[in-house]
């Protein structure tokens, strides 16, 4: 969930929308996304994707390419041999003096929004967490 936070602050802070590399069939972990969580957005990557394929990695927020890969934190540093500037701290301007007011670390609550938006389950994991829940028995 971190590198989803991670890649989801980067696509806000270069104005880009996030969409898995082949839908999300290459997570690390023998299920797709999808299969667990809700989608990320409604763009799929056979029809926004692949016919541009092969696409230029990801380098700087002002970068011109249309579409763009990012590779996980650890290569973009190796190539790049920095850090990106924006990642993770990121957060809308449009709400930047309100978020200011109410707390202390704006970039810190939009990282942590993001990854709320990310790891809403399905409703096949909702039904299966929800079985699960009530045979705990929670007592006082």
């Amino acid at each position: 969930m971190h590198h989803i936070g991670y890649c989801l602050s980067i696509a806000s802070g270069a104005g880009r929308t996030l969409i898995f590399e082949d839908e999300g069939n290459k997570w690390a972990y023998n299920v797709q996304w999808n299969e667990i969580f809700e989608q990320i957005s409604n763009c799929s990557y056979l029809e926004n994707v692949k016919p541009f394929l092969p696409i230029p990695t990801y380098s700087e927020p002002g970068q011109s390419d249309r579409i763009v890969f990012l590779d996980i934190r650890g290569c973009m540093v190796r190539v790049m041999k920095k850090e990106i500037p924006h990642a993770p701290e990121v957060a809308p301007n449009e709400i930047k003096d309100f978020l200011l007011e109410n707390h202390p670390n704006p970039p810190l609550w939009f990282l942590g929004q993001l990854i709320k938006y990310a790891g809403r389950e399905n409703e096949k994991t909702k039904n299966e967490t929800n079985q699960i829940y009530s045979r705990i028995p929670f007592e006082c």
